[in-house]
């Protein structure tokens, strides 16, 4: 009797586990040990990733070199006849690569080739499961689709922070060799300032990482998404509106305020400007409508990601 007393028990702990969908305690997996597994697996893959540094020092290359290297250089040899406009020297335009003016610039590359950068980092963090084949196994042994999206998202925004230290301080560094070159003083900003742009830079760097990861689910894979998100960024955002601003219409300004593109130029511009020449148009919105955008943004996108994520069915 005790011996089928035994197995009518295992038999009760085989039909909870079949049919209500429980397991017995003793082979619950606990749901924090899965979350921290996730976000292990997650920043293992990116980590070693060499595509994610590569990413990096494409950035960090044309931060030293465009933004400061050749852009001082080029500001060297304008010639003293040259006419720069009412109040604007050749020495204040040297100024601009000096280390008080370094958080603009590094926020002038996020709002533009950094967003690029994050765009691409987030659709390989994605794209790449569907093209190694690699989604299905991850969601059917990790803790969930929300719960594994949420540890990639997590440790894209690390990365992201690596990303705005590492061209912060390559900022700085390039500017303060600039400004000895010159035998100019170093000054450097306000401390609260150098975090209001770090922060910033982030928030730029998260919308296109963002705007990535949605493409991929969007799409299932990498080549269409980075393509469509180049096209985006670089066509319409940076070459139409640029052309539409040309008609000096109030309905164009309106309509910027309502896309990532302008409200990111407008928080770096937020910042101030190195140099103000005559005429030069003021901010789209102000700093904080800017960041506000921005995180709507980021929102709406992480939210479209989760619903696509959950509906999706992953062969």
């Amino acid at each position: 009797m005790a011996g089928l007393g035994r197995h009518w028990g295992l038999a009760a702990a085989l039909g909870r586990a079949l049919l209500g969908g429980r397991l017995p305690a003793a082979d619950r997996a606990r749901g924090c040990p899965a979350v921290t597994g996730a976000l292990r697996s997650e920043w293992l893959k990116l980590w070693k990733r060499p595509a994610v540094w590569i990413l990096l020092a494409i950035l960090f290359l044309l931060l030293v070199l465009l933004v400061y290297v050749l852009s001082w250089f080029s500001t060297r040899s304008i010639p003293a006849s040259v006419n720069l406009g009412p109040g604007v020297t050749k020495a204040d335009l040297l100024r601009t690569y000096y280390p008080q003016n370094f958080h603009r610039q590094f926020l002038s590359l996020s709002s533009s080739l950094g967003e690029v950068m994050a765009l691409i980092l987030g659709v390989l963090a994605v794209g790449s499961e569907y093209g190694w084949g690699t989604l299905k196994t991850m969601l059917t042994q990790g803790p969930g689709r929300l719960s594994a999206l949420a540890a990639k998202l997590a440790v894209i925004g690390i990365l992201l922070v690596v990303y705005v230290l590492a061209c912060a301080a390559g900022a700085a560094a390039t500017s303060a060799a600039l400004g000895l070159a010159d035998g100019a003083a170093l000054q450097w900003p306000d401390p609260i300032d150098i975090g209001k742009a770090l922060l910033a830079s982030w928030l730029m760097l998260g919308w296109g990482a963002a705007f990535g990861v949605l493409l991929a689910f969007l799409f299932r894979q990498s080549a269409l998404a980075i393509g469509l998100g180049l096209a985006y960024i670089l066509v319409i955002e940076a070459l139409v509106f640029s052309l539409l601003r040309q008609t000096h219409s109030s309905v164009v300004d309106t309509l910027q305020k309502f896309f990532p593109g302008p409200n990111a130029t407008a928080l770096t511009e937020s910042f101030g400007q190195a140099v103000r020449f005559a005429n030069q148009p003021q901010p789209l919105v102000s700093g904080g409508q800017a960041a506000v955008v921005l995180l709507a943004f980021v929102a709406g996108a992480t939210l479209l990601s989760a619903l696509l994520l959950r509906r999706q069915d992953i062969v």
